[in-house]
């Protein structure tokens, strides 16, 4: 691992070399020396690489990149994970990001092993330490979702150290990983200044705590290279419970259903410090790649690329009433299906007649009844009939990054964790742990059914029906819950990993045709005639192997102990 092997005091690129004593001697530099791992972080979103393109999501079953030459993203929705690595860059997996990480963890471990040496006061060392245990859990936790379980390393390594380490278990690693956010917890305040505000907190070390022991008892770690092990859906729901009351007692809560947007986007800190328990604040500029590449769409809008959602993603949203659009007595309408689908959808779904921004009304429809004319304006088609590169393939883009005002900077709020996600977490630990679905046990604050439906009334939707409130159907309805409220914030693609449903779900993605009509009619309401496709548009490949990516291929011949992933 040649990350792990470098020594970060010999080669900081920003200054010149110190030496130890004169880094970890004085207070100032010590300060700055652990700053490092929160002014470059590991993973830069919608911001990572060059040249930015499309999102996580991509690679899963909500939705696909419009972009149809050769880039990190095709070839990962295409299976060719290895490629993806070897051969270009590829945003948030590749080697740079590999070697981040380990750095990550390499600096946590150095501001670890030398506070002894620290000359301040106390409150800031418990931070120094608290920083550094955060952010060591916090690159295992990444490598471990993404690359498998990994050795765990307590102390800085030197050049002259062995460094052929046997990997351990993805268990184990959680487990080890989990160990250091409660440590976290232990030397962090629950709240910061906002002016402090993307540094870690107790809070958010117990939140990520608990989000480590959901994937610890999840099936990828649990039967991982075909061993089964111990169950611990009880552990994870205890401490999903544990986390819910440490944030709702210092504070954190779900922001309002009228402020959701301000949870990503905008500079309300009154509400993403309300509900973001850690996270980032950008800045990305109107004509900058991040926006023109990754989140605004060509046409209407004046972007280059963005993903297309893919149908069956769209059909997740769930009507006011509460239903599912698949039962008939949640009123959906096929001919006006945009309607009536809670405040997730208006602020996720960039679909026909939606209007982002004030005078621009999207226009995304295939065909024009009485025109030979192929497209519209958020539709263009090529000479060869093929839907042209940026433009959607299935008739919507997505939208949760998106401004609402235009030519204007965009200040965004990356949500590494929220409340939102404490509560559907636990509500899946505790119904998979056998706890009871309607009632409050376990010396819990909520029953699963309250913590899902908290979720479900802030979007605007109701209760869910009784129907659904048996043990499958709401295993169900939970993990749909979580595939809507947590789109595009880089957890559907883990889902389908740590719960191991890759090869069981349908990995096409379906597209609706829309013809634009001459004017509407009581069976067309809204002028437009609105077709699901029932042929793929798209599927992508997905084998037991690409349930991890493949270490990069350098990595491994550092030593016979440190084994490829499986498949690869």
């Amino acid at each position: 691992m040649s990350v792990v092997s470098c020594n970060y005091l010999d080669k900081r690129e920003e200054t010149t070399a110190l030496t130890e004593d004169e880094v970890f001697g004085n207070a100032d530099n010590y300060e700055k020396y652990v700053e490092w791992l929160i002014q470059n972080p590991m993973i830069r979103y919608l911001q990572a690489a060059e040249s930015p393109y499309c999102s996580w999501d991509d690679i899963s079953d909500n939705s696909m990149s419009t972009i149809s030459f050769t880039v990190p993203y095709l070839w990962a929705a295409a299976g060719d994970y290895l490629t993806m690595i070897t051969a270009g860059r590829a945003t948030m997996c590749n080697t740079d990001v590999w070697t981040r990480m380990w750095k990550h963890v390499r600096i946590s471990n150095m501001g670890i092993s030398h506070i002894d040496q620290y000359p301040g006061d106390e409150a800031i060392k418990n931070r120094i330490l608290g920083q550094c245990y955060f952010h060591r859990a916090f690159a295992y936790f990444e490598l471990c979702r993404r690359w498998g379980g990994m050795p765990y390393f307590r102390e800085p390594l030197n050049l002259s150290d062995n460094l052929d380490y046997a990997r351990d278990d993805m268990r184990t690693t959680y487990l080890n990983a989990a160990e250091d956010f409660k440590t976290a917890a232990e030397y962090l305040t629950p709240t910061v200044d906002d002016s402090y505000w993307q540094h870690p907190t107790s809070v958010a070390a117990m939140a990520m705590y608990a989000r480590v022991m959901l994937y610890a008892a999840s099936p990828q770690a649990t039967t991982e290279g075909g061993i089964q092990r111990e169950n611990l859906w009880e552990q994870a729901a205890e401490a999903c419970d544990e986390a819910i009351k440490y944030a709702e007692d210092n504070g954190y809560a779900l922001a309002d259903g009228a402020d959701y947007y301000y949870i990503f986007k905008g500079e309300n800190s009154d509400v993403y410090t309300k509900e973001v328990l850690f996270g980032r604040r950008y800045q990305i500029n109107w004509a900058s790649a991040a926006y023109l590449q990754t989140i605004r769409p060509p046409g209407t809008l004046g972007g280059k690329y963005a993903s297309a959602l893919n149908q069956t993603f769209v059909d997740c949203f769930d009507m006011e009433n509460g239903y599912p659009i698949s039962d008939s007595r949640s009123g959906y309408n096929e001919q006006n299906p945009y309607v009536g689908r809670g405040l997730r959808f208006e602020h996720d779904v960039l679909y026909n007649g939606a209007t982002p921004y004030s005078g621009r009304t999207m226009k995304i429809w295939n065909y024009t009844e009485g025109s030979n004319n192929l497209g519209s304006a958020d539709v263009k088609y090529g000479a060869d009939g093929s839907i042209n590169d940026g433009y959607t393939g299935t008739g919507t883009y997505w939208r949760k990054f998106l401004g609402n005002v235009w030519n204007q900077q965009l200040k965004m709020v990356w949500p590494y964790i929220r409340m939102a996600e404490l509560y559907l977490n636990y509500a899946e630990a505790a119904t998979e742990a056998g706890w009871d679905i309607k009632t409050v046990s376990h010396n819990a604050r909520y029953s699963p059914l309250e913590a899902l439906n908290k979720i479900r009334n802030r979007a605007g939707i109701a209760d869910l029906p009784e129907d659904y409130q048996n043990l499958e159907s709401f295993k169900e309805r939970v993990q749909n819950e979580r595939r809507v409220e947590l789109c595009f914030e880089d957890h559907r693609f883990y889902d389908i990993r740590r719960l191991l449903i890759g090869t069981k779900i349908d990995q096409a993605i379906y597209r609706v045709s829309i013809t634009k009509l001459k004017k509407a009619t009581p069976e067309y309401p809204t002028g437009f005639k609105y077709e699901r496709i029932e042929t793929p548009y798209r599927t992508h490949v997905y084998e037991d192997r690409n349930n991890l990516f493949p270490i990069y291929q350098d990595d491994t011949y550092k030593g016979k102990l440190f084994t490829q992933n499986p498949g690869w």
